[in-house]
């Protein structure tokens, strides 16, 4: 997973992918764009997303600023599309704000099992990082995945999404 920054241009959809293409173009030439999608320019950190940002706004085309994740080897489930979105280049992105992430750290394995089927409901996806599971869930369901966690007598650690980094 890495921390990345998704600028919104507020381009009508139905606009020739000319004038997106152009518009793509000329902020290369001042940041670092490593992925779009439609209206959503992808950059690897806070100040290239300002510089973007100040750049749209002289250009009254800025919509909005986000918060994303790359999750880099993506198992999602359907519920996926309520929490990010799939870029052009098939690269997979989850709102940061909306989401929490968290490791199954022991447990008994019929225990994790059972735990597993009860959070299968609530998940956005799985990100496998050496060899470690992050179950992606909605960032509400945090006391919940807790309680499941008590209920089976498994250890849950939810990991810290706002210490990541473009490098991570």
């Amino acid at each position: 997973m890495k921390a990345r920054f998704g600028v919104e241009m507020s381009i009508i959809k139905d606009t020739l992918s000319g004038p997106i293409a152009g518009v793509v173009k000329e902020v290369a030439t001042i940041a670092n764009i490593i992925d779009h999608d439609q209206q959503m320019l992808i950059v690897g950190t806070e100040i290239e997303a300002r510089t973007v940002q100040e750049y749209l706004n002289s250009k009254d085309l800025f919509e909005d600023l986000f918060e994303i994740i790359q999750v880099e080897n993506p198992d999602m489930t359907d519920q996926f599309t309520d929490y990010g979105f799939r870029s052009l280049s098939d690269n997979v992105y989850l709102f940061r704000e909306m989401i929490a992430a968290f490791s199954i750290e022991k447990g008994d394995l019929e225990q994790l099992k059972m735990a597993l089927y009860q959070i299968e409901e609530y998940l956005i996806g799985i990100e496998s990082v050496n060899e470690t599971n992050y179950y992606l869930i909605d960032r509400n369901f945090i006391d919940l995945i807790n309680g499941f966690a008590k209920a089976y007598d498994i250890e849950v650690s939810f990991f810290n999404l706002d210490k990541l980094s473009e490098n991570d």
